[in-house]
């Protein structure tokens, strides 16, 4: 991988970790890991959310590859989560399609309870 490249990746990483901590609203903590090997012991994202981030910062998505990647690199700790940029495009990120019905389903059923909740106190 060329110096270039290297630099587009780590800002990249640094970029998509800002994503996090805005879009969580500061509930998240992430930060560029420290990537020397691979594996869940050098994430490209070090971050308080249960996922292990694989961020790729590339004009094509090869999503299988990246995605074996994520997978591979993950551990047994966390879900394997990618997440992928082009020049002028928007982050995307995509993740095990029961993971993400799964927290649709647990945020669907608190946003009940609360409004049940707040349904009887009033």
């Amino acid at each position: 991988m060329g110096k270039m490249s290297k630099a587009k990746g780590a800002r990249g990483e640094r970029e998509f970790a800002e994503v996090i901590r805005e879009a969580s609203g500061g509930v998240f903590d992430a930060h560029r890991g420290r990537q020397y090997c691979g594996g869940p012991n050098s994430p490209d994202i070090i971050c308080t959310m249960p996922l292990h981030w694989e961020v790729k910062r590339t004009e094509t998505c090869a999503t299988w590859k990246f995605w074996q990647q994520a997978e591979a690199d993950a551990g047994i700790e966390k879900e394997p989560a990618v997440a992928w940029k082009k020049n002028g495009g928007i982050w995307l990120a995509f993740c095990r399609a029961h993971h993400l019905i799964a927290l649709h389903a647990e945020i669907f059923r608190l946003r009940k309870l609360l409004k049940e909740a707040t349904t009887k106190t009033e």
